[in-house]
């Protein structure tokens, strides 16, 4: 009896103290969400799509087997509303059609360019430019087991100081870029990493890698898999960055400043251990050099992704 009064206490008081922690993380990002309402109000985007200024992004898309999707994904990639970008889609070892595809669509060169291996990564096979649109690059290299290689190969080619990690099979909004990167012109000295939410397209209308119409799914399932991904962003991440404490981003909008000084702290692997690259590896092994950084989530839709049906 002893034993199940302590463990009732336990469970009670466990029981209470996460819910407090719940109730102050709400509390927390409800006034971050109307800061950044306020604030997103009083921005005018026009002017970071129009000024010389705005820096240039390369948006690194690792690609594994995605003969389906790759054509489409790149394309929609291009069409972003952003002045000054740069993709790099990295075959990281397919086994299908996917550099095929690429070839054929996009009238790939082969590019006689500078390529430094800042960090060790596995062998290149091929560098290639594409003849259609000059922003896109394409990198053949072979499989090394892992994704964080692929993005390595694709910081080694990238010639911008802000970095955008994509996966192939997700869309972005149109203005995604131009709205993550007004909250960097908000504090560029200390914003070290950005990243927005994911939207669900379960239901959605999606025509040629655009979204069209946001609709919630007919499924149950997939309706508490809508809820569950509001709930993690719009509550938790965002909270958490209230606080400067955010872990991680969604590996499909990771978004990150590439800084010359820490990169070789941060990217170079040890021969014994493989990097995974995200923008909290970034931010964590900076603030070994500065502590006057931050990282931070706009409560926003940037990008997009189906969720299974089950």
């Amino acid at each position: 009896m002893h034993f199940l009064a302590i463990s009732n206490d336990t469970l009670f008081i466990y029981y209470v103290l996460s819910n407090v922690i719940y109730l102050g993380l709400l509390i927390v990002a409800i006034v971050k969400n109307v800061r950044h309402r306020h604030r997103l109000g009083s921005q005018r985007l026009e002017l970071v799509k129009a000024s010389p200024f705005t820096p240039p992004i390369t948006l690194i898309v690792p690609a594994h087997n995605e003969e389906r999707s790759i054509v489409g994904s790149v394309g929609a990639l291009l069409g972003l509303e952003y002045p000054c970008l740069e993709v790099i889609v990295v075959n990281d070892g397919s086994d299908d059609a996917t550099i095929e595809k690429l070839r054929q669509a996009y009238q790939l060169q082969t590019a006689r360019v500078l390529y430094i291996a800042d960090i060790a990564t596995a062998p290149l096979h091929a560098f290639y430019r594409s003849g259609l649109d000059r922003r896109l690059f394409v990198l053949d290299k072979e499989a090394a087991g892992c994704k964080a290689d692929a993005i390595n190969a694709g910081i080694n080619a990238a010639t911008s100081p802000y970095i955008c990690v994509v996966d192939a099979d997700s869309i972005l909004e149109k203005e995604s870029l131009i709205r993550i990167m007004a909250g960097v012109f908000a504090d560029p000295g200390r914003v070290m990493a950005v990243g927005g939410i994911v939207r669900v397209l379960n239901g959605s209308r999606v025509v040629n890698n655009q979204i069209e119409e946001v609709h919630l799914p007919k499924s149950p399932i997939e309706v508490m898999q809508v809820i569950e991904y509001l709930r993690a962003f719009l509550v938790g991440r965002e909270a958490w960055a209230g606080f400067n404490m955010l872990p991680s981003f969604p590996a499909l909008s990771e978004f990150f400043s590439a800084i010359s000084s820490c990169k070789s702290e941060v990217f170079a692997p040890t021969p014994s251990e493989k990097i995974s690259i995200s923008s909290f590896a970034c931010t964590a092994a900076c603030m070994k050099i500065t502590a006057h950084i931050t990282s931070t989530l706009f409560p926003t839709p940037l990008a997009g992704l189906k969720c299974p049906p089950t």
